[in-house]
């Protein structure tokens, strides 16, 4: 069989999360200099300050190039080995072989965003979160974020699982 790449969705979320740490290092970079105008410190301590916005700006805008091009890169790859899901910059990659796949459960959960509210007892500020849970014959989880996917794409997702995995495999 071959491999199947499944990549993020493109949605205005990644170019809004982009700009807002490019902004982050406008403002790490301009909080620098109105420091160093204001301060009047020892070259230790300025050269302290400097580096720590360097690394802060440089953070910003590696963040941002990665937020950028996220919908070019593969969130889920499955081949007859198991399935890769990338978990974000920093984090790597989780693998899990198809042997030991159980189970794939949709699960949708409803977070309240307005607290007020709920106390209130009006609940009208809500998120719904969606996401494919992969239970695993050793009793791990992996969830896949089925909001990075688009509807068709969880879809093909399930039923690559289920043709690769066979029978032995609940989809729920």
């Amino acid at each position: 069989m071959s491999r199947i790449n499944y990549k993020y969705k493109d949605t205005n979320e990644w170019k809004m999360k982009g700009l807002k740490s490019l902004g982050s290092s406008a403002l790490f970079i301009s909080s620098n200099i109105l420091t160093m105008v204001s301060l009047d410190a020892g070259p230790w301590l300025i050269g302290l300050i400097q580096t720590a916005t360097i690394i802060f700006a440089i953070s910003a805008v590696l963040s941002a190039i990665h937020f950028f091009t996220r919908p070019e890169k593969d969130y889920i790859i499955v081949d007859d080995e198991g399935i890769l899901i990338d978990k974000g910059p920093l984090r790597g990659k989780k693998d899990i072989p198809l042997d030991q796949i159980r189970k794939i459960v949709d699960r949708e959960e409803v977070l309240v965003v307005d607290q007020k509210a709920e106390k209130a007892g009006v609940v009208n500020d809500v998120e719904k979160e969606k996401s494919l849970v992969i239970e695993q014959h050793n009793g791990k989880e992996a969830l896949i974020d089925a909001g990075n996917l688009t509807d068709e794409d969880v879809h093909r997702l399930k039923q690559e699982v289920k043709g690769r995995v066979g029978n032995t495999v609940e989809i729920l």
